[in-house]
């Protein structure tokens, strides 16, 4: 069966919409853990979308902007850090405020500087790193080999060195969103043709997507699952078709009943339910600019998020979802604190980068 693709597939606002989604199923997972409700583990497979827009994001910009990579390091690397400097002080400086003590301010500090970074942003960094490097060469296909092998040997490579199985989970879909730009034309004739079937298997690999306690089987489970689930996200805003997001949404919910039945791949399921979501999130409406705007703040409320659920002692209120709600709203507030401090900031380091440049 053929699909018809629309001319202008996954915009920059529909990026946006999808981390504000993203985000609220990481809330939602994380709180559970703190407020001690059961939520499926989908963490690492919400993470993914956000490398996969930040790779499809890069190789549009690289190959739509004049001289993009000329300044590459400068801006998107250094602004990257910059802008996490700046979040986590306002992280530390609040916590300060709450507990009414600033014994923690310091060592925060030095950590934020001195120590590793948050993983996310550590090995965005290092992805980052091998898209420039890799931006130089001139075969489109020699670029894809070696960014594929080099961000799937620093996966391992960071895993390996900080110990933690964090570095290995998402990151594959990174590789895919830089992909997904360079072969656009490819892409579009491959869902024009086989669209439907290519949908069916990724629904398929969702609904077969759980949580592995080994180590090779959990990096697969999770890259592929990951990557079904973006491909499926682009799918709902580019893809001209009325029945495709209502499918879909009868197919998650069936899913999720059957999980919670079975209690099996109820992370496949609640990331096919996201999916839904984002799918019936694209009709125009306000509601799409409330969800941009939020999504513009993906980076603070990412990072800042979960320190907010250790400002409520555990066992102070019974009802796990009055701290959430709390810990959801203060994490907004601070965020957009955050947020404009760092376009504050940045816009002037930019700035003086051009005028540099210039002279």
């Amino acid at each position: 069966m053929n699909l018809q693709i629309k001319d202008s597939t996954m915009s920059y606002q529909d990026t946006l919409i999808f981390r504000a989604i993203l985000f609220f199923g990481i809330f939602l997972f994380h709180a559970g853990w703190a407020f001690g409700f059961g939520f499926p583990d989908i963490g690492h497979l919400c993470v993914a979308g956000f490398f996969f827009m930040s790779g499809f994001g890069l190789e549009y910009s690289r190959r739509n902007k004049a001289n993009y990579l000329k300044t590459f390091l400068q801006k998107r690397v250094m602004g990257l850090m910059i802008q996490y400097w700046i979040i986590m002080l306002v992280s530390s400086l609040a916590w300060a405020v709450v507990h009414l003590s600033a014994d923690n301010v310091l060592p925060d500090v030095e950590r934020m500087f001195f120590g590793s970074p948050h993983w996310y942003v550590a090995e965005l960094v290092v992805f980052y790193i091998i898209f420039f490097l890799t931006g130089f060469m001139g075969s489109e296909r020699t670029r894809s080999v070696a960014l594929t092998i080099a961000c799937t040997a620093a996966m391992f490579l960071m895993s390996d060195y900080f110990g933690s199985p964090l570095y290995y989970a998402s990151g594959a879909s990174f590789v895919l969103g830089v992909i997904w730009v360079q072969y656009s034309a490819g892409v579009r004739q491959l869902f024009e043709r086989h669209g439907l079937g290519i949908l069916i298997v990724c629904f398929a690999i969702l609904a077969l997507t759980t949580r592995s306690s080994s180590s090779t089987l959990d990096f697969v489970v999770t890259s592929v699952g990951g990557m079904a689930f973006c491909i499926i996200l682009w799918a709902v805003c580019s893809i001209k078709s009325r029945y495709l997001v209502p499918v879909m949404s009868m197919a998650s919910i069936l899913m999720v009943i059957v999980s919670m039945a079975s209690d099996f791949a109820d992370e496949g399921a609640t990331m096919l339910l996201l999916a839904s979501i984002c799918g019936l999130l694209m009709s125009p409406g306000r509601h799409r600019d409330i969800l941009a705007f939020i999504g513009t703040m993906s980076y603070p409320l990412y990072l800042l998020h979960y320190p907010t659920f250790n400002y409520f002692y555990p066992g102070l209120i019974d009802e796990f979802y009055l701290p959430m709600i709390a810990s959801l709203a203060i994490t907004l507030v601070l965020s957009y604190l955050a947020q404009s401090l760092c376009d504050r900031v940045i816009g002037r380091y930019n700035s003086l980068l051009e005028d540099g440049a210039s002279t």
